[in-house]
């Protein structure tokens, strides 16, 4: 009887494994025509879908970084100028006085007759070079001298360097030509052989101030300056975004481009902006905090080095 017992208990056990095992089998079953329901086309829509919303919204952040630096540097530019009165002056004559040579003015005041006043005036304009007036401000400055410093004042662009070589008769001196969307390309030379191989330089975008008076430097005429983040220990050239093109103008929101064709050694017009070109602590170019800039291309920026001067 204990025998018939045990068989009976170990029959009802089995039968409880096999329920179990049948079960789950079909379970795994169930869950395997599940996924087979799911289409592939369908999983490879959605992470497809999600590759291209990651990669917008690290555009967005990054435009919206870039919106936010130009924001902080043309509030420390507005602070600058208003602490030092850059750009402003203290009284402007009325735009129907500046129209007029000053002898006209007078003459309107006292009565006197504007053909009276020709044939007092007409042998000294004559010699002047003719009836060409340059108006001048009350310090003696014509308008065109007496305008501020400012960045648009630089003609600033994007080059390639398409040939390097040492300079013959200068040990420390690259003579390079850069191609500038011109006609051919500027010699220009740099003395960056201590800091930079010349395999390097090579076939690189730059950006080079244009605008200079060439000068001879150990005999080669250097027509131009490739600018460059610069301490004493180390100096890198400038980077402008790579979809930039030879020609590209470098501009700072907040000053209109307007350079002269060649600046005037007497004016020191980048001797006197050079303090206020900076590499910032994102390794920004920047001209009194606000980020350079080709436009639609990006930022111009410095390779490794932060919070060091441009020149």
């Amino acid at each position: 009887i204990k025998l018939k017992t045990m068989d009976s208990c170990l029959s009802e056990a089995l039968k409880g494994i096999s329920l179990a095992e049948l079960t789950s089998m079909k379970i795994k079953i169930q869950v395997q025509d599940l996924k087979n329901m799911i289409p592939q086309s369908a999983t490879t829509q959605v992470s497809s879908e999600f590759s291209r919303l990651k990669e917008e919204n690290a555009k967005l952040r990054q435009e919206i970084q870039y919106y936010v630096d130009c924001i902080a540097g043309l509030r420390q530019a507005n602070s600058s100028v208003a602490e030092t009165g850059i750009g402003f002056t203290d009284a402007k004559p009325p735009a129907e006085d500046l129209k007029k040579p000053a002898a006209v003015q007078k003459n309107s005041e006292t009565g006197d007759s504007l053909e009276k006043t020709k044939k007092k005036k007409g042998k000294s304009n004559k010699s002047a070079g003719g009836d060409n007036l340059v108006l001048k401000n009350p310090d003696g400055k014509s308008a065109t001298e007496a305008s501020p410093a400012n960045f648009g004042m630089l003609d600033l662009r994007v080059g390639r360097i398409v040939e390097i070589s040492k300079h013959a008769d200068a040990d420390s001196l690259y003579v390079e030509k850069i191609d500038l969307g011109e006609e051919k390309p500027r010699t220009v030379v740099s003395g960056l052989v201590k800091h930079i191989p010349a395999t390097e330089l090579k076939n690189q975008l730059v950006i080079v101030l244009t605008n200079l008076k060439p000068a001879k430097m150990r005999g080669i005429l250097s027509e131009g300056m490739v600018m460059c983040a610069s301490t004493p220990e180390a100096v890198e050239i400038l980077i402008p975004p790579s979809s930039s093109l030879p020609g590209d103008v470098v501009v700072v929101d907040g000053y209109t481009y307007a350079p002269e064709p060649q600046l005037n050694p007497k004016k020191k017009v980048f001797e006197t902006l050079a303090p206020d070109l900076r590499v910032n602590s994102i390794k920004q170019a920047t001209y009194l905090g606000v980020p350079w800039h080709v436009k639609d291309k990006g930022i111009v920026m410095s390779r490794s080095l932060c919070d060091v001067s441009i020149k």
